[in-house]
């Protein structure tokens, strides 16, 4: 009937359009769909809802970064009144700063020769080096359960003021450093880059910043205990959400936290 009517109608060419086509044609075509409603797909619907899904999301990068550069700031200066100083007096931790030896056990310390103890290993060399270890495991790696997996968890033990807690402080300080030290400065704090050149000054000598960056998250058991006073529901995961989104500027859900802790490497200190 085409070729029939051709020439009357005077067409130049004409094709005859199946199923196939017409979808084809409208798949390729997201403004012809939005135009005609009964001819919107399911996949429009969640193209549409994954876009507002994704522009209520925080970001990431600008919510660490801020709450990096607010902890950097408050740790900045040595925390000593377990050791008898002035709370009022603020002395910059890099500068006293001292990284110490360790022993495995009470009793090697105990046991230990002056000599034995020139060669021991220092508590944040040894740390850094453990953050340094890949961590995340491939199936058939878990499945095997080598024992020789580095290890992710470790407790400091020692008496009041010994410094147990400015290690976690000082280490955190140090993973801080790491991330910032090449963010634009007109993207910091006036008080960060000071403290960033006093951090990398300090341990010049020592390896410079952790060549591994991990971002850390310190958690002072006198601030969750009061909290956990206040609320005796409150779960420590739910607590670290909360002191991210308030000290990053950012209404972060849970959801959110759990899928970073999923993605990115941390440092959790105590």
């Amino acid at each position: 009937m085409l070729e029939e009517y051709s020439p009357k109608l005077n067409l130049k060419n004409y094709a005859i359009w199946d199923y196939s086509d017409l979808r084809g044609f409208l798949d390729g075509n997201a403004s012809l769909r939005s135009a005609y409603g009964h001819l919107v797909t399911a996949g429009d619907v969640l193209s549409e809802m994954m876009h507002w899904l994704k522009l209520e999301r925080p970001n990431f990068v600008d919510v660490m970064h801020t709450f990096l550069q607010k902890e950097l700031i408050t740790d900045m200066s040595a925390k000593l009144q377990s050791a008898g100083e002035d709370p009022d007096v603020h002395i910059p931790l890099a500068k006293v700063f001292v990284d110490l030896p360790y022993v495995e056990s009470a009793e090697a310390a105990v046991l230990i020769s002056a000599e034995e103890e020139k060669k021991l290993p220092t508590v944040v060399s040894s740390l850094l080096e453990a953050g340094a270890a890949i961590l995340r495991q491939t199936i058939a790696q878990s499945d095997r359960r080598s024992k020789r997996n580095p290890r992710s968890r470790f407790v400091i033990v020692g008496g009041p003021g010994q410094g147990k807690s400015t290690f976690g402080q000082y280490l955190c300080q140090l993973y801080r450093a790491a991330i910032l030290n090449n963010r634009p400065t007109e993207k910091l704090d006036e008080r960060v880059p000071g403290i960033l050149k006093l951090l990398s000054k300090q341990r010049k000598d020592s390896g410079g910043l952790p060549a591994t960056r991990r971002f850390p998250i310190r958690i002072e058991l006198r601030n969750f205990a009061h909290a956990l006073a206040a609320d005796p529901q409150l779960t420590l995961i739910e607590y670290i959400r909360h002191d991210i989104g308030r000290l990053g500027s950012s209404s972060l859900s849970l959801n959110d936290l759990k899928t970073w802790l999923e993605n990115y490497p941390w440092l959790f200190s105590s």
